[in-house]
Formats: C-alpha cells, sequence, structure tokens
C-alpha cells in the first residue's frame, strides 16, 4: 500500500442475491415486484432490466431491497469506515481492534494519509508522529503484559492498548445492503460535499455497481474528474 497518494481504499464485491433457481439480483427483483400486479406471465428472459427501470422510474424503491449486495473495503482509515457504519440498514463485519494486534501499522503502511497533509508539506512531520504512536501502542502492550502477569490487573492488551490508536490506521470492513440502501449511500457518500476518502471509496464501488447493475445505479452521474457523482433526474 503506497501512502504518497494519500488515497488508498479499494472496494470488492464479495457476492450478491440470487434466486433459488438462478435467477440473478434483476431477475429477482422482478419476480417480487411482478407479485403486485400479478403478471408473472410476462416475464421473459430480457424483461427484468424493463421492469426495474419502470420502478426506478417511478420511484418504487421498496421493490429493490428484494436484492443486495456486499462489498469488502480495504485501505480505509477508521475514519472512513465509521461513516459508512453511520448507515442504518446495513449488515457489518469490521476488523476488531480489540482482538486484532494493530502493532507495526506505521512500518507496514497500515494508514491513510489526507491529501491535505502532502499538499502541506507536512508528510514527513505526520508520518513521525505515526511512528511515534505506533511507538507507543507497542510500549503500552509490552506494560500491559507485565502487569497482567504480574496480577496488578485483569484487562486485555490489545482491548485497552487501542486507546492509543489514531483514526488515520486503516480498518478493514465487510458491509451487506439490499439495493435501495445503496443507493441511499452512493447519494450521501459521492457527493462533492462528502469526506475526501469516503468519497474517493465510493465512487470507485459505483463505478463496479454501475457495471454489474446498469439498470439499477445508471441514474448517477460521476463528474469528469471522477471525484464525486451526483443523481441525475430522470
Amino acid at each position: 500500500m503506497s501512502v504518497d497518494k494519500g488515497m488508498n481504499g479499494k472496494a470488492e464485491i464479495l457476492g450478491y442475491s440470487t434466486g433459488i433457481t438462478g435467477a440473478g439480483p434483476i431477475q429477482l427483483i422482478e419476480q417480487a415486484g411482478r407479485t403486485c400486479y400479478k403478471s408473472q406471465g410476462k416475464i421473459t428472459n430480457d424483461s427484468a432490466a424493463k421492469f426495474v427501470l419502470m420502478l426506478r422510474k417511478l420511484g418504487h424503491e421498496s421493490v429493490i431491497e428484494h436484492s443486495w449486495v456486499a462489498v469488502r473495503f480495504t485501505g480505509c482509515s477508521r475514519a472512513a469506515t465509521h461513516q459508512l457504519v453511520r448507515h442504518r440498514l446495513m449488515a457489518i463485519s469490521q476488523e476488531s481492534q480489540r482482538y486484532c494486534d494493530e502493532s507495526g501499522f506505521f512500518f507496514n503502511n497500515y494508514y491513510v494519509v489526507p491529501p491535505s497533509i502532502i499538499e502541506a508539506g507536512l508528510l514527513d512531520w505526520y508520518r513521525e508522529r505515526l511512528k511515534q504512536i505506533d511507538g507507543w501502542y507497542k510500549e503500552l502492550q509490552e506494560k500491559l503484559k507485565e502487569a497482567i502477569k504480574a496480577g496488578k490487573t485483569k484487562g486485555k492488551v490489545n482491548e485497552d492498548a487501542r486507546f492509543l490508536l489514531p483514526n488515520a490506521v486503516c480498518s478493514e470492513i465487510v458491509i451487506s445492503c439490499n439495493f435501495r440502501e445503496w443507493r441511499h449511500i452512493f447519494k450521501m457518500r459521492t457527493d462533492i460535499h462528502a469526506q475526501w476518502e469516503i468519497r474517493y471509496v465510493m465512487v470507485d464501488t459505483l463505478k463496479q455497481f454501475q457495471k454489474l447493475f446498469p439498470v439499477v445505479f445508471d441514474d448517477f452521474k460521476i463528474a469528469e474528474d471522477g471525484k464525486s457523482a451526483a443523481l441525475t433526474k430522470e
């Protein structure tokens, strides 16, 4: 992982909903949606995309909740992932700083550098402070181990040492959401006013979604500079 660019977040689609008969997420939405109209007899090999597009244009987004996508995010700071977990309708599994040993995060380049730090010529200063914190974290781990061994405390080493960790440290996370919630997330987190890191990784995620599920997500227009996106009017 390079820290020089300041933006390292990556999104990997792990899976998405499929029907028991092998129907993809778009076909699954059609099967559910046509129940409302008792029009299952109109299902053909190529009817799903048209049906889902109709739902989207009419604003009937409750129907697209029947399909979901799971995504793994890596290279994102704790500051970024804590913006994601604020969203409600999702399943979340995140790297635990309580159970994971984060020592060596500096030497492993397991942290994020804000572009402003680089632009201001403060990269060396910033990295030196992170190096210090990494050292303090490891020192606290050792002191806690000694105290536990001596019977002075029943505390947990990583659980308590993590209080020294900065928001810059990376934190891997997997989230699963239905299509409607993903649309809400993209609307909020790719907006030009969103924080730079979450915007960067969510624009990348949106591109992948548009490639796989265009009929659900192609009404988002990505800016020419690739740094933001906006929902267009139908």
